[in-house]
């Protein structure tokens, strides 16, 4: 059996040193990505706060929205290197499991185009958005800065948790979730305190720019028995097949658009013009940011 080393005096100190300046310089860059990325991430939000009023106010937007799309693939075509292509969260979750740097459009293309989508009603959500506009500021941050690979992996989850807080208001929730989904089943214990640090900096500078936090009133709270707990569970069954539906035929349609449709802009058109044709029929209940229009 290998014995233990034991360490002397000064080898102990000199430990101990290391720990503690580790753990300031990771504190520190917690703190830095968390202010970048909430700061961008409040004036992201404000930018679709101010597009779903505005088109609230013109309704008529909503069939202009293939003329939104076209805006969009435009910039996407004209921007994008060919063969490489924005494939939105998992380009960020790529760039996290190897060396790779995000690519600096990102940002603004993911930026640009939520906010356009949101103008003309398309259904663009914000989770997604947050997470590669946070992960996009914090990995170009880590390269500017010639942080090293590791390091550089916990700056892009703490991007991404600021921006998430930045835009919902919720630290705790938003650190747990980007740690999760940057390695799917692993929780990221190392980006713990970074992240949480990184969160609550965001926080704070949304709260100062005046971004309201995204609350839900609760009327009343069931009592924990055995048929409230059946019922949670045939719910989560149920939800857990609908979003496997969902996504089945999301990516069934995806598929047969891009075959009929080869032209980037002839897909766009159509798609828009489908979704228009939806929200003329069964009326504006389900148009921007996951259903928050009030027409």
């Amino acid at each position: 059996m290998k014995q233990r080393k034991v360490l002397t005096e000064e080898e102990r100190n000199q430990a101990y040193k290391h720990d503690m300046q580790k753990f300031a310089w990771v504190s520190v860059l917690g703190i830095a990505t968390g202010a970048v990325s909430g700061f961008v991430g409040t004036v992201f939000a404000m930018c679709i706060t101010a597009a779903v009023g505005f088109r609230d106010e013109y309704p008529w937007l909503l069939y202009l929205m293939p003329l939104g799309g076209l805006v969009i693939v435009w910039m996407y075509q004209k921007y994008s290197n060919p063969g490489n292509a924005i494939h939105g969260t998992d380009l960020v979750i790529d760039s996290i499991q190897s060396s790779e740097p995000l690519p600096k459009r990102i940002v603004p293309l993911i930026f640009s185009g939520t906010v356009i989508t949101q103008l003309f009603g398309g259904s663009a959500g914000r989770e997604g958005a947050a997470l590669q506009i946070g992960g996009g500021i914090a990995s170009w941050l880590g390269y500017i800065f010639k942080r090293n690979r590791r390091e550089i992996h916990i700056m892009t989850i703490c991007g991404m948790a600021g921006c998430f807080t930045a835009l919902f208001g919720t630290p705790i929730t938003a650190a747990v979730f980007a740690m999760e989904v940057a390695t799917v089943g692993v929780l990221q214990y190392t980006a713990i305190l970074p992240c949480t640090l990184a969160c609550f900096t965001a926080f704070i500078i949304s709260q100062q720019m005046g971004e309201p936090v995204t609350a839900y009133a609760l009327s009343s709270i069931p009592s924990l028995d055995l048929l409230t707990a059946g019922k949670v569970v045939l719910l989560a069954a149920v939800c857990g097949l609908a979003a496997m539906l969902f996504c089945y035929i999301s990516h069934q349609t995806s598929h047969i658009m891009q075959k009929k449709f080869r032209n980037p802009y002839i897909r766009v058109i159509v798609g828009g013009c489908a979704v228009t044709a939806l929200i003329m029929i069964f009326g504006n209940t389900y148009s921007g940011a996951g259903g928050i229009s009030s027409a």
